[in-house]
């Protein structure tokens, strides 16, 4: 009786242990999940920040383009009018 007394007292701190191994377990995923979640959500603002930044550097570089197009327009049509002045091209004759 002894003896099995001995036998189940060991399953059951055994089972105690594997109880407390596995909360233990449990508390080092949640931290690691909070620790996630906390990074994810700065990869989040970050990236966002960062298409902001990005689209602005797009519309800068398009509104050059358009700038640089409408000045080489005005230097050949100055050019084929007879300078600044466009006398060549003008409507008065």
């Amino acid at each position: 009786l002894k003896s099995e007394l001995g036998d189940v007292k060991g399953v059951i701190e055994g089972n105690i242990s594997q109880i407390l191994d596995r909360g233990e377990q449990l508390d080092n995923l949640v931290f690691s999940t909070e620790k996630m979640a906390d990074s994810s959500q700065a990869f989040r603002s970050s990236a966002t920040r960062l298409r902001h930044r990005m689209w602005w550097n797009d519309v800068k570089v398009q509104a050059m383009g358009c700038a640089l197009f409408c000045l080489l327009l005005l230097l050949l049509s100055a050019w084929f009018c007879g300078g600044i002045t466009f006398s060549k091209c003008s409507l008065s004759d």
